[in-house]
């Protein structure tokens, strides 16, 4: 299980997609594949590098996946009924505290996916806007693993907000866990928490 969710991480890091044209799924799937390989390749090429400098390895996530993340639909789904009750500022705090988490503790796992292949099964717009993306991953020396992309239109492109691994789902764990952190002693101390630790 722990692996399996170090993979899901992982994958959302670097498994991420941006499209810039408002049809549905034939250009969703090309940009994913396009996107993806990209990131694969700057990887490969770099891997000695990145791996003396895991500073740079941030910086890649920085400048290359988090613009095409949609962290704003992702922490509100990921604290569900919560984010409701919470000020707009502790909405605010925890979105960019979620954000800082998934880079310090995954980032690192991104050279595993050095040189992978990336390649789209089917995709399903489950309604306008809306897109499901289901691809293979084949990474090299590792099984290959069979992911889902979820993605919404923002602004005129699609924007990741979670992925399914193994049955896995990101925003389904977070949730679960996030859920009783804040059952047990409250939003504002998660919030805390993550903003100090970053995990």
């Amino acid at each position: 299980m722990k692996r399996a969710n170090s993979w899901l991480m992982g994958l959302f890091l670097i498994l991420t997609m941006s499209v810039v044209s408002a049809t549905p799924q034939s250009d969703a799937e090309a940009q994913v594949v396009a996107v993806n390989s990209r990131i694969f390749q700057i990887l490969k090429q770099n891997k000695p590098q990145l791996a003396a400098n895991p500073a740079s390895i941030t910086a890649l996530v920085e400048r290359e996946i988090i613009p095409f993340v949609d962290f704003d639909a992702m922490s509100k789904l990921t604290l569900g009924k919560h984010w409701r009750t919470a000020t707009p500022s502790q909405r605010t705090r925890f979105g960019n505290a979620y954000k800082t988490m998934l880079i310090r503790t995954y980032a690192s796992r991104m050279l595993d996916y050095a040189g992978a292949n990336i390649s789209v099964i089917r995709s399903i717009e489950k309604k306008p806007g809306y897109v499901s993306v289901y691809t293979n991953i084949q990474p090299v020396g590792f099984p290959a693993e069979n992911a889902t992309f979820d993605a919404r239109l923002v602004s005129g492109s699609w924007k990741a907000y979670n992925v399914t691994l193994k049955g896995i789902d990101l925003i389904t764990n977070f949730r679960t866990n996030f859920t009783r952190d804040i059952s047990a002693s409250g939003i504002e101390a998660l919030i805390k928490r993550l903003e100090s630790t970053g995990a």
